[in-house]
């Protein structure tokens, strides 16, 4: 009608996957939007080559989202939560990945994030500004199993270097215009032991 668009289904394929929803449109002055958006097995490789300078990351796995949210007088509020039950980082294998996030203006805040990652547990929180690309985020871990992630980041060492690492990490950065990323945290190991490297192999393999 001339005061409502009502969209009852809209589908495209995207990136690898598929996006579909549903959503109304009221029309005036300050057009007032709610939109409910669900996206299926996205390739997060495909995604992560539309940010500059994130290609070196090596990014690959699948993705679904969901998203439900309103647009009026031109400030945006919505919640939505994104899962990966496996995706891979740079050669480290991520799984049961889950990120519920809510959008407020221009900031999307991620809250009780979690993920399983070579035996042990990640959580965090973060924050992420679209309007300047520039985001941060704390993460917690536990129970990680040393050596199969040390594996896994070299492509495999002369030995092993054993134990449970528990730590913490802050990091931020900007998606654009170029990818950047800092950031600090704290790392301790128990239990664990050094074997199998022949004299200063493991200084070289461990750098």
């Amino acid at each position: 009608t001339p005061a409502l668009l009502t969209i009852s289904r809209f589908g495209a394929a995207f990136k690898g996957g598929s996006i579909s929803g549903k959503g109304t449109v009221k029309t005036g002055k300050n057009p007032d939007i709610t939109l409910d958006i669900a996206g299926k097995n996205l390739d997060l490789g495909a995604l992560a080559k539309e940010i500059s300078g994130a290609a070196t990351l090596s990014v690959s796995g699948k993705a679904d989202c969901s998203y439900n949210g309103r647009t009026a007088g031109g400030k945006n509020k919505g919640n939505g939560v994104i899962t990966s039950s496996s995706l891979n980082i740079g050669g480290l294998r991520i799984t049961s990945f889950t990120y519920p996030f809510t959008l407020e203006g221009d900031i999307l805040r991620g809250k009780n994030a979690s993920l399983a990652f070579y035996g042990g547990k990640v959580t965090g929180n973060g924050t992420l500004n679209l309007k300047t690309s520039q985001f941060s985020h704390r993460a917690a871990f536990s129970g990680v199993d040393v050596n199969s992630a040390l594996q896994a980041f070299t492509g495999g060492l002369g030995g092993k270097v054993t134990g449970k690492a528990k730590g913490s990490l802050q990091a931020s950065g900007t998606f654009s215009p170029q990818y950047s990323l800092a950031g600090k945290g704290s790392l301790s190991v128990c239990a664990g032991a050094v074997t199998g490297f022949r004299n200063a192999d493991i200084a070289a393999r461990l750098y």
